[in-house]
Parts: structure tokens; C-alpha cells; sequence
């Protein structure tokens, strides 16, 4: 519960973030004079109990505290204490300065009459004025909104053709999976190539999300495709890779990548693996029904342009044998006790299931991860099962 409420928290400061300055004064004066409409009617409901002077300051502090608990809200917690210093300034005020009220013999309701115009028409210019501020924040950011989420809707199109659904058979090996992002554009990157006679699957995951994770994740699919072409081995591709995705990478950005290739002098029963910064590619064998963690412990991709040449390993596999390639979404997924999935329960699911189709063992795995709790990153699976 804590950490969704933290994640609706930073949405929300993301949104007010992307907020120029002009909006920002358009909703505060909107709200200041809605606000200060309403400190009229307090003067309004007691029958002129206040001096004007006062009834004025006592409008102005209203709209002031609705200003600060705006930007407590949108801004931060730090301005609530003015909220309340404002709010207790007021009942001072309020306290100290009340009369008893406008008499009621005729010059008296002359007075009271004469208050009570002028309450009515500044709350009328108030919340009249607030009203029209609203519509035009509204206006304006619906503007502002609409040419974003048209961007956005481009960029997923885009996301869908670069991370389509995988569900194929190439020589020896039958491949399954997808990607699931967790906002309007993903990073997460499955991916299944065909050498003719060999092949390479990997699962790549960038740091971040949104279009600019999903750029990067472009960038990446298209520099290992274009690097394959050329031929070589998984680590001399992904060293090759890295220098390509440290240029063109935002500071701070990286991709973790976890890879697994048929080997290109066509011998069975073996296949090259390599992970980098990325959770370990699993290994169900069939013949023991034990699932192994395959790793090559080594930086991320686009970390460091000067990482030493990365590494690959063999793995004997066969018939049967089911590998699996995660993303840390699916076991970064913590429950009501904010305890997390990991990685043994995707085991435990990925033995008890590994003998179904591959369509209904990503289903089984996908199902477990939802049922334990809310997605808060992108979720991805690429399961690859050796045939012959």
C-alpha cells in the first residue's frame, strides 16, 4: 500500500513538474480567488460582524491558505505549515476583530444593505474570476496535453512494431514471449534474430521509462541487428554495442541485457549465453525437473565507454529444456506486506509449468506475478525450448 501511494505521489509531482510557470499561476489565482469569494460569504452569513477593512484582509487570508494548500498539494508538504500559520492568523482575526454586528435601526439596515451589495458582487467577480482562470488552465494544458498524447500515441505505435509478441520456431528451438509495459511507452526490448542456421534471443531491459527509454531500447535493437549481420559471437557484439549505446545515451542511462544464441558452427546440445547487469537467464532441465541460474556477472550496457570486452559462456541443453529470460519487473512486484516476488517463486512457477506449452507457461508465470501484486515496472518473458 505505502509504495503505491508513493508511486501515485510521484506521478502526480511528475505531472505538476511538466506544469510551465504560466499554468502554475493560472490554477493559484484561481484558486486565491475562489477562495477569497467565500472569505465574503463568511462576512456575508455574519451580518456584517466585521469592519470592512477587516472582512477584506479576512477574504485575503482565505484566498492566501487556499494558495498554500495548492502548492502543499502539487508542490510539496513543506508549504502546510503556512497553510495552518495563515489558517491560525485568521482566527485571530477573527477573534480579536469582530463587532457585534450592524444595528438594525434604519441607518443601521441601510448599512447592512449596502454590505451585503458589496459581498454579493465581490463574491459574484470572485468566483466568476476563478471560474474563468480554471477554463483556461484547462484550455491551455488540454492543449498542451493533447499534442504530448498525440506524440505519445505515435511512440507506441512505434513501441509495438519494435517489440512485437514472439511466437516462432527456428531450427532446433521453439521461442514464446512478450512485453508489458508499465506506462504508455515501455524500454523493455524481446527479441528473437534468425542468421539462417543459427539464431540469438535476448531480453534487454533500459533504465527508466517512458519515450526516452523506449528511444534508447530502439537504438539498441537496431545496433545489435545491424552488429549480427556482421557476424560474431555474443560478447564481441555486445562490446561493440556498448560503444555505440554510451554515445548516444542520456547521462545516467543504461540497458541490461540477458542473450542466448545457437552456435553458428551448427553444433547441437550447446548454446552461448550472456548476461550483463541483467537477472540470470533460468534453465529448466528436463531430464532432473532442477532449474539453474545461468550468469556472466558484468556491467550493464552504456555504462562505461571504456567496460572491458564483455563475456559469454556455454550451456549444454537438451530436449526438453526450457530457458527462460526475465525482466526485474516480474520480480520487483511487492505485496500488501511490501515483500517482493523474486526470483525463486518464478522458479518454483517455471518447474511446476515447464512441461506445458510455452503459450500457457508464460501464462502461468505472467498470471502468478499479477495475482502477488500491482505492475510497477515493465514486465517481460522470453522462453526459448530446445526441440530436438
Amino acid at each position: 500500500m505505502w509504495r503505491r501511494l508513493v508511486d501515485v505521489a510521484r506521478k502526480r509531482r511528475s505531472f505538476w513538474l511538466s506544469v510551465p510557470a504560466s499554468g502554475h499561476v493560472l490554477v493559484l489565482s484561481a484558486a486565491f480567488a475562489v477562495f477569497a469569494g467565500v472569505g465574503f460569504l463568511a462576512d456575508l452569513l455574519s451580518i456584517g460582524r466585521y469592519p470592512l477593512p477587516v472582512a477584506i484582509g479576512i477574504a485575503g487570508l482565505s484566498g492566501g491558505i487556499a494558495i498554500f494548500w495548492a502548492l502543499t498539494i502539487i508542490r510539496s508538504a513543506k508549504f502546510l505549515p503556512l497553510a495552518v500559520g495563515l489558517y491560525l492568523f485568521m482566527f485571530w482575526v477573527n477573534a480579536h476583530y469582530g463587532v457585534g454586528g450592524l444595528s438594525v435601526d434604519p441607518a443601521g439596515l441601510t448599512a447592512l444593505v449596502s454590505r451585503v451589495k458589496i459581498d454579493a458582487t465581490v463574491v459574484i467577480v470572485a468566483v466568476t474570476s476563478g471560474y474563468a482562470l480554471f477554463l483556461v488552465f484547462i484550455a491551455v494544458e488540454g492543449r498542451r496535453y493533447m499534442r504530448a498524447h498525440t506524440e505519445v500515441a505515435l511512440a507506441q505505435d512505434i513501441h509495438r512494431h519494435l517489440v512485437p509478441s514472439i511466437d516462432r520456431v527456428i531450427g532446433c528451438c521453439e521461442f514464446f514471449g512478450g512485453s508489458f509495459p508499465s506506462s504508455e511507452v515501455g524500454g523493455d526490448l524481446v527479441d528473437v534474430v534468425d542468421l539462417g542456421g543459427s539464431w540469438v534471443a535476448l531480453l534487454a531491459d533500459v533504465s527508466g521509462h517512458g519515450v526516452g527509454s523506449g528511444a534508447l531500447m530502439g537504438i539498441f535493437k537496431s545496433a545489435v541487428r545491424t552488429r549480427l549481420i556482421a557476424d560474431g559471437s555474443l560478447d564481441a557484439v555486445l562490446t561493440d554495442v556498448n560503444h555505440v549505446v554510451t554515445a548516444l545515451r542520456r547521462p545516467g542511462m543504461f540497458v541490461t541485457c540477458a542473450s542466448v544464441g545457437a552456435r553458428k558452427d551448427g553444433a547441437s546440445g550447446r548454446l552461448d549465453f550472456t548476461v550483463a547487469g541483467h537477472p540470470p537467464i533460468l534453465h529448466w532441465r528436463h531430464p532432473s525437473g532442477t532449474v539453474d541460474e545461468l550468469a556472466t556477472p558484468q556491467m550493464p550496457i552504456g555504462l562505461l565507454d571504456n567496460e572491458p570486452a564483455f563475456r559469454s559462456a556455454e550451456v549444454c541443453v537438451d530436449r526438453g529444456d526450457v530457458l527462460a529470460l526475465v525482466s526485474d519487473g516480474l520480480m520487483e512486484v511487492f505485496d500488501r506486506r511490501d515483500e517482493g516476488y523474486g526470483i525463486d517463486r518464478i522458479k518454483r512457477t517455471l518447474a511446476a509449468n515447464a512441461t506445458r506449452p510455452l503459450r500457457d507457461l508464460f501464462d502461468a508465470i505472467l498470471a502468478d506475478v499479477r495475482r502477488y501484486g500491482p505492475q510497477i515496472d515493465d514486465q517481460s518473458l522470453l522462453l526459448v525450448r530446445v526441440l530436438t
